[in-house]
């Protein structure tokens, strides 16, 4: 299976994604606080925000220059790319599955061949992964029943489904989202 980035590109991302996740979980100052504790909490919470503005709209940019010509030739095989908008949308909401029950999950690879449509992701924080695993499956399950969530490599899980059903889910959403 193909990988977008580098272990070392993952490893930045991941380190820097949680980092700034963490100074959205600051402990809010109460009113006795010194200014400098107010003022050092409303930075943190101001830079992890400016973080994740400047990650969506990269994102955004990349998926919308890969409509056309020199950008259409990069990132091909990449999620970024136009091709992979229903996958996208597909991931968001697995993610979001996910964090309804408290795991933070992020998702970076796709992969399809004839028998299944394979997801590869991780824990956004050092977890245990097999009893991490066996819960995400749980939770995916309930909606899913022929989803299968497997060990990958160090801290990374695939989520697999059959072909079939990711036939099903891919034209589920084009109706949905008009795509």
């Amino acid at each position: 299976m193909k990988k977008s980035y580098t272990n070392e590109d993952l490893i930045k991302e991941k380190t820097v994604a949680s980092y700034f996740y963490s100074l959205t979980k600051s402990k809010v100052p109460n009113k006795k606080s010194s200014i400098f504790e107010r003022t050092v909490y409303k930075l943190k919470i101001k830079a992890s925000g400016t973080y994740l503005k400047f990650l969506s709209l990269e994102n955004i940019f990349i998926v919308y220059s890969t409509k056309y010509y020199p950008f259409s030739t990069k990132f091909k095989g990449h999620l970024s790319h136009h091709t992979f908008r229903v996958e996208r949308k597909i991931i968001v909401d697995f993610e979001n599955l996910a964090a309804e029950e408290g795991m933070w999950i992020s998702i970076k690879g796709f992969d399809r061949d004839r028998q299944y449509a394979c997801y590869v992701g991780f824990f956004f924080f050092q977890v245990y992964l097999e009893k991490e695993i066996q819960k995400l499956q749980k939770v995916f399950q309930k909606i899913y029943p022929d989803f299968y969530i497997r060990e990958y490599e160090d801290g990374w899980f695939k989520i697999l489904m059959p072909w079939s059903i990711y036939l099903k889910l891919r034209e589920e959403y084009e109706k949905k989202h008009g795509t």
